[in-house]
């Protein structure tokens, strides 16, 4: 009698619980584009004036501006290139193939 009483009060939870968690991904993609991409992400990507653009929107929004020479500063971190780190770095030696095999088996 009490497992049945539970699974009535179960059933509204994980309903409401689906459409909160939709209403919220929708939220997120509708405003996906309002938000600017990251200028590091921009600089890595070799978009230095779509950088330099949010740079301003950012620093607008801050009420602050840029220095005289953020363009030259773009450019030196432009031809720095980071190093990418793909799926196949994780099997590149025994200590990050047992951590990845390790941590994946317990999900």
């Amino acid at each position: 009698m009490l497992l049945r009483n539970n699974q009535k009060y179960q059933e509204p939870l994980s309903i409401n619980n689906k459409y909160n968690f939709t209403d919220k991904v929708c939220i997120v993609l509708l405003y996906y584009r309002t938000f600017p991409e990251s200028p590091r992400w921009l600089i890595a990507k070799g978009k230095t004036n779509k950088c330099l653009k949010v740079l301003k929107q950012i620093a607008k929004e801050n009420e602050t501006s840029l220095p005289d020479n953020t363009m030259e500063i773009l450019k030196k971190l432009e031809r720095r290139r980071e190093k990418v780190y793909g799926v196949a770095s994780l099997l590149s030696n025994w200590r990050l193939l047992r951590n990845t095999l390790l941590i994946t088996s317990s999900v």
